[in-house]
C-alpha cells in the first residue's frame, strides 16, 4: 500500500495526468471560429449615467442597467489606437480579449499597437507603456490595469491632452478613465447563485456550498463571492448554507489544494462556486476523493477546459461573458469617441456583453462566436494599414 504520503504523492499525479489529458483535448477540440469572428451585433447590459459605474453597473437589480442591442460601427479608418493589456500567453480568457481587439481593429481600418507585460500586477510597467504609448502620438488607448487607481495619474495627463482612455475588464472606480468595458464579477457570482437558488427550490435539505472564488486581494474575486451571497440570500433566503470561503492565487497547485482541503474538511457540500482555474482541478480532485455523485462545480468564467469539462459533464454550469466580444466593444467604444459621440448619450459609461449560462444540456446549441481566440493563433502587436507583425512592438 505504500506510507499515507507516498499515496498522497501517487493521488496528485493521477489528477494532474487527468488534466493534461482535458487540457490536450481541450486544445485538440477547442470550440470557436477557426478565423476572424464576423458578429457584428449582440445583447449587451449598458449603464449610461451617474458618478460610480463599476457599482452601479455590478448592481443586478439596478433599474438604470438595461438591456440593449450592441451594433458595432461601420469600418472609420484613419486613427491609431493602442491596447495596453497584462498576459497573454498563458491566460486564453486574455488571448480571447485581445483576439477581439485585433479583429475588430482590422474590420474597422485601425492601426493598432499591442504591449502585454507577461504578468498581471506590473503597474509600473502599465504606467511606463501608457506613457510610451502616448509619445507615439495614438489617437486613443485601452488599458486593461491591475490597479486603475495607480494609473490616475499618467491618464489625467493623457486625457488633458485630449486623448480617449477606455477600461476593459479589470478594475473598479476608475476615475480618470472615460469609459469601461466590462462584465461585472458581482453579476457573475449573482448569476451563479441564481443557479444554485433554482436547484434548492426542489429540496427539503439545506444547500452546503463552499466558495472559491480566487485571491481575496484582487478587486474581482471577492466581488464574485458578494454577488452570489446576494443571490442566494434574496432568492433563496435559509436554503443555502455557505459552509467556508477559500481564497489563493491562481496556480493550479494553490487551486487544487484549496479544492483537496475542502473536500476534506466538509462531509457532505453540494456545489463548489469555483474560479476557472479551480474548476478546471475539481473534477479530477473530486473523482479521486470518491464524491462525483455528491458534489458538483460551477465556474465564474469560462476557458477552453471548462468548456470541454461541461461537455463531459464534470462541470455542472459555468457563467460565460463571451471575452472576444468583450474586446470588440472597447474598440467600438473608442471609434465612436474619435468620431465624436459622447459618453453617456450615444457611448454608454460602462457596458458589456450579457453574460450566459453554459451546462451540459445546452452546449451543443450554444452560441460559440465570441468565446475563445482560434486555436494557435498569435497575438498581433502591430496592426498597420492591413500588415500585421506578432513580434512586440516596445521591447
Amino acid at each position: 500500500m505504500g506510507s499515507p504520503q507516498r499515496r498522497a504523492m501517487d493521488n496528485k499525479q493521477s489528477i494532474f495526468k487527468t488534466l493534461v489529458s482535458v487540457a490536450a483535448l481541450a486544445a485538440f477540440c477547442i470550440i470557436g471560429a477557426p478565423g476572424a469572428s464576423t458578429q457584428t451585433s449582440w445583447k449587451v447590459l449598458a449603464y449610461y449615467g451617474g458618478k460610480d459605474d463599476s457599482s452601479a453597473y455590478a448592481d443586478a437589480e439596478n433599474p438604470a442597467v438595461r438591456e440593449e442591442t450592441w451594433v458595432s460601427p461601420a469600418p472609420v479608418g484613419d486613427y491609431a489606437i493602442g491596447a495596453i493589456m497584462p498576459q497573454l500567453f498563458n491566460d486564453p480568457y486574455w488571448l480571447a480579449v485581445t483576439y477581439g481587439i485585433v479583429e475588430e481593429g482590422r474590420r474597422l481600418g485601425l492601426d493598432v499597437s499591442l504591449s502585454a507585460e507577461g504578468e498581471i500586477g506590473k503597474i509600473s510597467l502599465q504606467i511606463r507603456r501608457v506613457e510610451e504609448r502616448m509619445n507615439r502620438l495614438l489617437d486613443g488607448a485601452i488599458l486593461a490595469a491591475a490597479n486603475y487607481p495607480a494609473t490616475n495619474e499618467v491618464v489625467a495627463k493623457v486625457t488633458a491632452q485630449g486623448i480617449p482612455v477606455l477600461a476593459l475588464v479589470k478594475g473598479r472606480n476608475p476615475s480618470k478613465i472615460l469609459a469601461k468595458v466590462e462584465v461585472s464579477p458581482r453579476r457573475r457570482g449573482y448569476l451563479a447563485g441564481t443557479f444554485v437558488a433554482h436547484q434548492a427550490t426542489s429540496r427539503t435539505a439545506p444547500v452546503d456550498v463552499v466558495i472559491l472564488a480566487g485571491p481575496a486581494g484582487s478587486d474581482w474575486a471577492p466581488s464574485i463571492a458578494e454577488g452570489f451571497r446576494r443571490a442566494v440570500n434574496k432568492l433563496a433566503p435559509g436554503k443555502i448554507r455557505i459552509l467556508d470561503e477559500r481564497w489563493g492565487d491562481m496556480d493550479k497547485y494553490i487551486q487544487l489544494e484549496l479544492v483537496e482541503s475542502a473536500l476534506a474538511a466538509f462531509k457532505h457540500i453540494d456545489y463548489l462556486i469555483c474560479n476557472a482555474v479551480a474548476a478546471e482541478v475539481a473534477p479530477a480532485a473530486i473523482e479521486a476523493a470518491g464524491r462525483t455523485k455528491e458534489v458538483k462545480v460551477i465556474s465564474a468564467y469560462i476557458t477552453p477546459t471548462v468548456w470541454k469539462q461541461v461537455a463531459f459533464g464534470k462541470i455542472a454550469a459555468a457563467i460565460v461573458g463571451f471575452p472576444v466580444l468583450q474586446g470588440k466593444m472597447a474598440v467600438d467604444m473608442l471609434a465612436m469617441l474619435l468620431q465624436g459621440k459622447q459618453v453617456g448619450k450615444q457611448v454608454p459609461l460602462c457596458a458589456g456583453p450579457k453574460l450566459a449560462l453554459l451546462t451540459p444540456d445546452n452546449y451543443m446549441v450554444f452560441p460559440t462566436d465570441g468565446l475563445f481566440a482560434p486555436q494557435h493563433w498569435r497575438p498581433v502587436f502591430a496592426l498597420n494599414a492591413g500588415t500585421e507583425s506578432t513580434e512586440p512592438t516596445i521591447p
